[in-house]
């Protein structure tokens, strides 16, 4: 039995620390997370191990365009081929995981914006650089905005 399939409700997908995988959290009783419905799922993708993040400024770095501060990520682990201007969870050489667009040059994984300029390179120390993507942005859930009203006072 899987963490996820022993710790979670049906279609309940882990929501763990901003730049770690699930297998970095420790194991409780408890687990925060949030139910899919499959339709929420775009159509032909694939959920293996998924799991989830709600970004910080740290998150959106290198994706502001599409990531919001708050926003909650579904990572699946499953990130087949790199495509170009899909948004991935990569692996840094410190062991913290960013979520950036990427392209592979040779033996290296490069962290890209949106109109293509390089963020960063990452060598994957003699591997193939799609070893350092570790999975793949399917899903960004945005939190509603909502004004709390208050009654005016009575005169």
């Amino acid at each position: 039995m899987t963490y996820q399939q022993s710790r979670l409700p049906p279609n309940g997908v882990p929501i763990v620390a901003e730049g770690t995988c699930p297998e970095a959290r420790p194991r409780g009783d408890e687990v925060e997370c949030v139910r899919l419905d499959e339709e929420a799922l775009p159509k032909g993708e694939r959920m293996k191990n998924p799991y989830g993040w709600r970004l910080s400024e740290t998150g959106r770095k290198y994706a502001p365009d599409i990531l919001k501060v708050g926003d909650t990520v579904i990572i699946t682990q499953d990130a087949g081929k790199v495509v170009e201007d899909e948004i991935y969870a990569v692996r840094r050489p410190d062991g913290l995981i960013v979520l950036s667009r990427v392209q592979i040059k040779g033996e290296v994984l490069l962290l890209m914006t949106a109109d293509g300029a390089v963020t960063a390179g990452l060598h994957a120390q003699g591997d193939d650089p799609e070893s350092l993507v570790v999975g793949k942005v399917v899903i960004i859930i945005r939190p509603w905005r909502c004004a709390v009203l208050t009654p005016q006072a009575k005169r």
